[in-house]
């Protein structure tokens, strides 16, 4: 066999591999527009309908908010579960002891959500989501739900999920909030805040013992990622993780300076 023949056949086994991973992610996604789903909630919080889902059904969901949008949270949701937390509390003398728990609640003023969907596709529960919404369109992208402004897109946020990554990585055993530590400190994150004059805390409010649960929970597993672009990052890291990612815009300072949130 010579030379040729055999550089010949290498490329073909490549690009048949190629093709076949293609042919697989595709068909997931697929798979995943027709699984099936029954939710019957009436006007309720967006936060009510997501947790629905990510608990009964398992679908993780990325959420990139529209300008549109930016005067209310009525489309705030919890990105990591559990949506409830324990914690026993003992007396001093260790006679009396309490169970407390600590449940995530959703507000809606103005924009709340109807879902009802029997037995149906999974595709079917979304577009009448994001029908309800407005703004919006909905797409999978390696697994997860991608909630994405179809009006009043930041020009800002689409250029940070299109800015390439290099390499992510997380050990096995680290948390969920050491997934946003180590974003923060990743080149490509930090200058796009700095280009965009933007500014980013990843402190979380709320009561301490949910925010630990949710933020705190080791993961199970490790993660290295490389060569892909900032929404395909979250995407991977939401998929490993599970819950979901959010991307908005949350206030100015009385100095002008713009703050984003990441919640993730």
């Amino acid at each position: 066999m010579n030379k040729k023949i055999i550089i010949t056949a290498a490329c073909c086994t490549m690009i048949l591999l190629i093709a076949t991973a293609s042919a697989l992610a595709q068909g997931n996604e697929v798979d995943l527009q027709e699984q099936r789903i029954t939710i019957r909630l009436s006007k309720q919080p967006l936060g009510v309908v997501f947790k629905y889902l990510m608990e009964t059904y398992d679908i993780s969901i990325g959420f990139e908010q529209s300008i549109l949008d930016r005067d209310h949270s009525d489309y705030s949701f919890q990105t990591n579960l559990p949506s409830l937390a324990e914690k026993r509390m003992e007396s001093l003398d260790r006679r009396v002891r309490l169970d407390v728990e600590v449940e995530s609640f959703f507000e809606a003023k103005k924009h709340r959500i109807t879902v009802i969907v029997e037995n149906g596709a999974l595709k079917d529960v979304f577009d009448q989501i994001v029908r309800e919404m407005g703004n919006y369109k909905w797409e999978i992208n390696d697994g997860v739900v991608n909630i994405i402004p179809v009006r009043g897109r930041d020009e800002r946020f689409k250029e940070l999920m299109e800015t390439e990554v290099k390499n992510f990585s997380l050990q096995k055993g680290m948390t969920v909030n050491d997934i946003t530590f180590r974003i923060i400190r990743s080149s490509a994150f930090n200058r796009w805040l700095r280009i965009n004059k933007l500014h980013f805390n990843p402190a979380r409010t709320g009561s301490s013992i949910l925010l630990r649960a949710q933020y705190g929970r080791a993961l199970d597993g490790g993660m290295n990622f490389s060569d892909l672009n900032f929404r395909e990052l979250l995407n991977k890291i939401t998929k490993s993780k599970k819950g979901g990612w959010i991307l908005k815009w949350r206030s100015t300072s009385a100095n002008g300076e713009e703050h984003i949130d990441l919640d993730i």
